[in-house]
């Protein structure tokens, strides 16, 4: 799940859901008791509720418990609604995903070595010395390609070359 589709759901909770749901979020010690009479809800239906809109957020009875998968998921998308002893109690941790390349300054970027003390960056700004030279860079989904040919094009630019950047993937 993405913030895009997380955000669509949210916004079409029901008043009483979202209520339901911040009130669970907001305390490490909140109950179903508590919660029932904070929202007027019965008390007999608060598990059910809030299972319900595990659900909506597309919760499988395989994967982890439907309370800890809420804190999950509000913790990564949401994480001012969540208090953070119940993020601790679920060992639930913020964790910076990047949504795309890398910047050329980002500390998160990692150079990949295929021999001890020389990383592909390398070989590659040696390669693009070379007059009518080209790099071909394949490999699977989210694996820093994009990142990388920056990085590339950035070292090119700085040489006054003039990169020229193809892409033969299926994608429209």
């Amino acid at each position: 799940m993405n913030k895009g589709q997380f955000d669509y759901i949210y916004r079409n909770l029901s008043k009483k859901e979202k209520e339901i749901l911040k009130w669970y979020l907001s305390d490490k010690n909140m109950t179903q008791t508590k919660i029932a009479n904070l929202t007027n809800y019965d008390q007999g239906n608060i598990s059910k509720k809030l299972r319900a809109i595990a659900k909506k957020f597309n919760y499988s009875e395989s994967s982890l418990d439907w309370k800890e998968y809420l804190v999950n998921i509000f913790g990564k998308f949401q994480p001012n609604m969540v208090d953070q002893e119940l993020l601790k109690y679920y060992g639930c941790h913020q964790v910076f995903m990047p949504d795309g390349p890398e910047k050329l300054d980002s500390p998160f970027y990692i150079e990949r070595h295929r021999i001890k003390r020389c990383s592909v960056e390398s070989e590659c700004y040696e390669e693009i010395e070379k007059p009518s030279s080209l790099v071909r860079i394949k490999a699977p989904n989210q694996m820093g390609k994009t990142s990388l040919i920056k990085r590339i094009q950035d070292k090119a630019n700085h040489s006054n070359y003039i990169p020229i950047y193809l892409r033969f993937d299926n994608s429209d």
